[in-house]
């Protein structure tokens, strides 16, 4: 039985001794076709080839523990620091590089199921977008004005002009964040002329298939409260406000009434603001869903 273990096995045993020993790297850049007559640049690509075969017949690749950088390093070379975690530098082609790895969280990770549907776990998460279309908006009871702004499409709003939209929760939705809806304006006006604000707000009601449309699932208002317009007119303007996380779920319906609404304090200026798009951004902790 021992016999037939030292037949079977003993090549192994001796690629792992000379593994832990030192390792060879017996790889090269594809030569460079040299053509008569010769220039300084195919000179100097020969002189690398010919050291590269030099490295490859010396058939070592070493590597080291260091506190600063090799300044007498060979290419083909690599070392590890002692005091600056999870750096390392290599240098190849006469140049020093360096990477710089993460540590190690088992936590932190992507998982792919049977059915091939990606999470992400722990804290790893990505984050998407998509656009609300203005197309997709219905006026309320007082609708605004649509208007352009050079080429853009917009909506003009005078206080307690409002307009309707619904969207579906994504199914990779992670409703362990909120969800940040965007509101992209501007107006026509600089804020010399009157130190004017606006403020913007929204309704929203969350509902599942089966719950009441009218006063079903969860419900909250977005207060962006009191925002100057822009110094000089016609400068795009992001404002933004969450919808809680733990309101909502995966494929919920959420139905958003925005308007435009009554200061809490200062100056409203003499131009209407308008609505460029609306945006909603939320992150990510799965791709696709299991069939």
């Amino acid at each position: 039985m021992l016999d037939k273990f030292k037949k079977r096995y003993w090549p192994f045993v001796l690629l792992f001794l000379l593994l832990t020993y030192k390792s060879y790297a017996l790889r090269m850049s594809r030569p460079s076709e040299f053509n008569l007559p010769w220039t300084q640049d195919q000179i100097n690509d020969l002189n690398l080839i010919h050291e590269q075969l030099f490295l490859m017949q010396q058939g070592r690749y070493e590597s080291d523990e260091v506190s600063t950088t090799k300044t007498n390093a060979n290419n083909g070379e690599m070392w590890f620091f002692t005091n600056i975690v999870s750096l390392i530098q290599y240098k190849s082609y006469n140049d020093v590089y360096e990477v710089l790895a993460q540590p190690y969280n088992p936590s932190d990770r992507i998982d792919i199921n049977d059915h091939g549907q990606i999470s992400l776990s722990g804290g790893a998460r990505v984050k998407k977008e998509f656009t609300l279309p203005l197309t997709d908006f219905n006026p309320g009871a007082s609708g605004p004005t649509a208007a352009t702004q050079g080429i853009f499409a917009s909506y003009e709003f005078t206080i307690d002009d409002d307009m309707h939209t619904s969207f579906e929760v994504p199914t990779d939705c992670d409703t362990s964040a909120d969800l940040t809806i965007e509101v992209y304006w501007g107006i026509n006006e600089d804020y010399a002329t009157n130190s004017g604000e606006v403020q913007w707000s929204a309704t929203w009601r969350a509902i599942a298939v089966g719950e009441n449309v009218t006063n079903g699932g969860s419900t909250g208002t977005l207060d962006f409260g009191d925002v100057n317009i822009p110094t000089n007119a016609n400068t795009l303007v992001k404002t933004t406000a969450n919808i809680a996380g733990s309101s909502i779920s995966q494929d919920d319906l959420i139905s958003l009434n925005g308007a435009r609404v009554d200061l809490d304090s200062g100056s409203n200026p003499a131009a209407e603001p308008y609505i460029i798009m609306v945006n909603l951004e939320y992150y990510v902790n799965k791709l696709g869903e299991s069939l």
